[in-house]
This record gives structure tokens, C-alpha cells and sequence, in this order.
């Protein structure tokens, strides 16, 4: 199963039809739903489905689209499931329901959820900008990042706590929709969940609805970045839980080119892919059509 998110496309589009088309002129029918995605287009996305015209394969949450987002937030992080402002969770708990219930009106498989992060006072973007000036190698990244880890350390399970008590409402929810709950692994040191607490979540919800989503671009960064070593070392612990992956190049330090445009190999991927598998190009807008057109066909085999 291969879609392209709505990402590539909605910034320039004014209604689905629009999108649709678009989409349909680069060979895809199939799509995720992201965050952009207006409520007002849901009535002619589930009449494209219903039509036979689109698939809709997942949902990024939040979707439909939060329209008040608090000040220093986006729509990816307009609120946090991991938040200790009890308001604010119970906010992101009832649009992440909501994102479910989206998701099972159009016949997707899941929903592609951020945990949130930790509060830290140097964060995952401070480091980026040591990266740049000073390069991973540099004794002045590494003990910035050594800083980093302690500071983390030190609060990360408040934030894992929150996020299992999140998760278990919001798969109580899914039960029995047909809609899994993915959680997706992040950019930023700072952020929820890192490598092995993948795995203390999964363990704590304990629900086969709780499944994981693998971004290909944000691993890649964690590997340039000095925060794993290889793809490997997130895949194969829950590779059995994968329900889906986002697939995007890297160039340098910025991902989401098409898959063909960066620098990535992947080959090494595609054994964890299985037909049943959601395939994701999410590709930005700098991304050129011909390279969108021309990514799937690298996963075709496995379509």
C-alpha cells in the first residue's frame, strides 16, 4: 500500500477536487491525510472514497485541522498527549480521538501520532544549531549533547508517564474502529518517545492497537545527529509492531525530499515492509513532481 501525504499538495490547493487532480497527474490515488486538512474537505474526500475515486491509507493528527493554535505551537504540536498542563493533555487526548474518529469515516488503517517532548532548558534545536556551527565530531557538540541527555534524563519519565496514561485512553477509543494508534519516532533529542521507550510504552498500554510508525527522514537525522548508530537499531526491536513508514530523502541535515532526490539508500528498508505495510511519500513542496512521480516505483515491488 503506497500513498503520498496531502502535504505535498494542500498548501496550493483549494478544495479536494483540486488536491485529487493534482495528485492524479503524478499516478497517485491513494493519500495520508495531514495535518492541513480543512474540515470543510471531509464530506467530498469521503464521497471520493465511497466513490471508488481515492484511498485514504492514514491520518496524521491532528486532523481535520486544529484552527486555534496556542502561540509558539503548529499544527503538529498544537497540544501534547505527554503535557503536564492536565487541560492542555485532555485537549490533545479528545483531538487525537477525534483524528480516529476521521480516520475510520474515510477507511484508513491509522493514525500517525506525535507523543509530544520533554521540557527542557536546552533543547533538541539548541543542539542543531551547535551541529551547524561546530559539526557532530566537535568536543563543544558532543558535551552539549552529553548536557542534553542529563537534562533529559532527569524528566523524561514524567512526560512517558503522561503519554501512557494518553495512550490508553485514545486505544479504549480505537478498539474494534479498525484504526490503529501509531506512534511515530521524532526529530529532536528532546522529544517523545527515543529508542527504548518505544518499547517501555508499548509494554505499558499493552494493546495490540498501540503500533509503531516509522519516519525513514527523522531516523536518519537521529543517525547524523550521534543519536542511534544505525536504522536498525529502532527497527528490529518493533518490527513486529510496525504499521507504516513516512518515506523521504535527506540532504545534508534537511529531509523531506521525494525518495531518489537525498542521499538515502533503501534497500535496507524494504524488509520490513510487507504489502500490508503503509507507505507514506511525504514529500514537501520543494520536492519536485517528476522525483514524487518517481518515488513510489522504488517501493512498487512490495505495493
Amino acid at each position: 500500500m503506497i500513498g503520498l501525504s496531502t502535504v505535498y499538495l494542500n498548501d496550493t490547493s483549494r478544495d479536494w477536487a483540486r488536491l485529487a487532480a493534482r495528485a492524479g497527474d503524478i499516478g497517485y490515488d491513494s493519500f495520508e491525510l495531514d495535518v492541513g486538512i480543512p474540515a470543510s474537505w471531509l464530506k467530498d474526500i469521503k464521497r471520493s472514497v465511497a466513490d471508488g475515486k481515492a484511498k485514504i491509507l492514514s491520518v496524521h493528527n491532528f486532523c481535520p485541522k486544529v484552527e486555534a493554535v496556542p502561540e509558539g505551537r503548529n499544527l503538529w504540536s498544537a497540544y501534547l498527549i505527554t503535557s503536564e498542563d492536565e487541560a492542555e493533555r485532555r485537549k490533545a487526548v479528545e483531538l487525537t480521538k477525534r483524528s480516529v474518529e476521521t480516520a475510520a469515516a474515510v477507511g484508513a488503517l491509522a493514525v500517525v501520532v506525535h507523543a509530544g517532548h520533554t521540557q527542557v532548558d536546552f533543547d533538541g534545536r539548541d543542539l542543531s544549531k551547535f551541529l551547524r556551527d561546530f559539526g557532530a565530531g566537535s568536543s563543544l557538540y558532543l558535551a552539549r549533547l552529553e548536557e542534553l541527555k542529563i537534562a533529559r534524563r532527569a524528566v523524561a519519565p514524567r512526560y512517558i508517564h503522561n503519554a501512557v496514561k494518553s495512550l490508553e485512553e485514545i486505544t479504549r477509543f480505537a478498539e474494534g474502529s479498525g484504526v490503529r494508534v501509531a506512534l511515530e519516532n521524532r526529530f529532536f533529542y528532546h522529544e517523545i518517545p527515543l529508542l527504548g521507550e518505544f518499547g517501555e510504552i508499548f509494554r505499558a498500554v499493552g494493546s495490540s492497537d498501540l503500533a509503531f510508525w516509522y519516519d525513514i527522514g527523522h531516523g536518519e537525522i537521529f543517525i547524523r545527529m550521534g543519536f542511534m548508530s544505525s536504522h536498525e537499531e529502532i527497527l528490529e526491536p518493533y518490527k513486529d509492531r510496525i504499521a507504516g513508514f513516512h518515506l523521504h530523502d535527506v540532504r545534508g541535515m534537511r529531509d523531506h525530499y521525494a525518495p531518489g532526490e537525498g542521499e538515502l539508500d533503501y534497500t535496507g528498508f524494504l524488509k520490513y515492509m510487507r504489502p500490508d505495510t503503509i507507505k507514506i511519500i511525504e514529500a514537501h513542496p520543494y520536492s519536485r513532481a517528476f522525483a514524487v512521480a518517481r518515488a513510489k516505483d522504488i517501493f512498487a515491488p512490495l505495493a
